[in-house]
């Protein structure tokens, strides 16, 4: 189905409702097939997605943890969905920011997929996006700076 990047999905349906999920910009989904295999996964993965969904009923999520995981376990080439994976956590579009943040700071999640009303997948939420809908610019880098224990000396040179 969905195994290469040229093929990914991208949803931009947003609300505008105030301090919601609507107002954050998204990472697009990847959707990879069932019978995808291990190393196709390993390679969009490598190219900086940072999780794929596996297109079955019901969504499983992929992460490169999920893949060495795999190959520890002897599963070299086969199929993606042969490996046990786990269901992505999935927020409404309409949930507040605040509580999505509170959820990825509090959970071993390190990311989450919106949804819209209509049941549309519209992208994958992760701390960093929630935080920059929150702060305005200047105020996220530095709070990532001290977050970090970057020392720079204008935040122009991390986001020019």
């Amino acid at each position: 189905m969905y195994t290469s990047t040229q093929e990914v999905l991208v949803f931009s349906e947003m609300d505008e409702r105030e301090g919601t999920l609507a107002q954050v910009v998204l990472e697009p989904i990847v959707l990879v097939a069932q019978d995808a295999r291990l190393v196709t996964c390993a390679r969009l993965l490598d190219d900086g997605i940072g999780a794929l969904i596996v297109a079955s009923e019901p969504l499983r999520t992929v992460t490169a943890r999920d893949v060495v995981r795999a190959v520890a376990t002897g599963a070299r080439l086969s199929a993606i969905g042969d490996v046990e994976l786990s269901a992505p956590v999935i927020f409404p579009v309409s949930m507040p920011i605040d509580a999505a943040v509170r959820h990825l700071l509090e959970s071993p999640d390190r990311c989450v997929i919106v949804q819209a009303a209509d049941g549309k997948l519209l992208g994958r939420l992760t701390l960093r996006h929630a935080l920059r809908a929150l702060l305005p610019r200047p105020a996220w880098v530095r709070a990532l700076q001290l977050a970090l224990h970057i020392e720079t000396t204008s935040t122009t040179e991390l986001y020019p």
